[in-house]
């Protein structure tokens, strides 16, 4: 077999495989460079051999897909949220693990999805199933109870006539028979106030209890302007002052309304004339030095009564 030759780098003219000069441009040979290139090739076939041996070392570097990711996190936001992301997280898992396995790539991170998944769902699923079976069990051991209870008869109540009870009679009549009661005030030029004026279902109709029955009393006659007025005046007074009944009428009259508006503004408010005149008699000791009698007489001078005065008194220790 003939020797090899090598070629010069210079005039490309074959040289002797001792030779270290080129014997037509005397350039020297670089066996070094020659060797080195002969290396990286023989390393570069071993890596290729490698790879085609390790086909899983080849893929380990690939990408993953990103929705294996996000499964990952669906599954482990189940465990936080009681496996309501479990769902998502299972069919995402699922998912990327197919698109892995078609790139050659066996993913530990889908199978972590699928399997945290996989128990929550579990865990979750149990207690329902066994919820349903219970349903079922006790539909089968008690049918159509909701059908038999819809079809309870209800008791027949006979309506009485409210106009000659109190308020009071009507509450206890309508508790025992289990009808439901509501009170209403109207104005009346004809009935005067606090008087009956109708029942909404007349005396001696049959209804079925747990209906409703609505007795409406008279407020009197309408107000007028002055006397809405008088009113609301007699209100304001005696949220800053104590007044007895003659004492907050005289008031109302100073400032210029007539005795009938006066009278009707204090008879329409609501007011404890008794506590009116232990107010009053706070008052009168808090500035002045008073013997019980001489405080008696000075409340009957303001106008309460003499029991008013009397409890007035009496309450603020004389």
């Amino acid at each position: 077999m003939a020797e090899k030759k090598e070629k010069c780098l210079n005039c490309n003219k074959e040289v002797e495989k001792e030779s270290k000069f080129c014997k037509e441009c005397g350039t020297k040979i670089n066996k070094e460079k020659e060797e080195i290139k002969e290396v990286e090739g023989e390393v570069v076939e071993e890596i290729k051999k490698e790879n085609q041996s390790n086909p899983t070392e080849q893929t380990a570097n690939q990408k993953r897909p990103p929705i294996i990711i996000a499964g990952f996190i669906c599954a482990l936001c189940g465990l936080i949220t009681c496996g309501m992301s479990s769902f998502v997280g299972l069919v995402l898992s699922v998912i990327g693990f197919e698109e892995s396995k078609k790139k050659g790539i066996s993913d530990g991170l889908a199978i972590a999805g699928i399997v945290i998944s996989g128990i929550l769902i579990l865990l979750l699923g149990v207690p329902f199933v066994h919820g349903f079976i219970k349903g079922v069990e006790s539909e089968i051991d008690n049918p159509g109870t909701e059908e038999k209870d819809s079809k309870v008869t209800k008791k027949k109540i006979k309506v009485i006539d409210f106009s000659t009870m109190t308020q009071e009679e009507i509450k206890t009549w309508c508790n025992e028979t289990n009808i439901y009661c509501n009170f209403k005030n109207e104005y009346s030029d004809t009935i005067d106030m606090g008087g009956f004026i109708s029942q909404s279902v007349e005396p001696e109709k049959t209804i079925e209890e747990k209906n409703f029955i609505t007795i409406v009393y008279s407020l009197g006659k309408e107000p007028t302007v002055s006397q809405k007025n008088a009113v609301r005046s007699a209100e304001s007074y005696i949220r800053h002052m104590a007044f007895s009944r003659e004492g907050l009428i005289s008031q109302l009259e100073y400032e210029k309304y007539s005795r009938e508006d006066a009278e009707y503004a204090v008879d329409h408010i609501t007011v404890d004339w008794n506590e009116q005149a232990v107010k009053s008699a706070e008052n009168y000791l808090r500035h002045m030095s008073f013997s019980r009698e001489g405080l008696i007489d000075q409340l009957l001078y303001e106008g309460f009564t003499y029991e008013q005065a009397v409890y007035g008194v009496e309450q603020n220790g004389l």
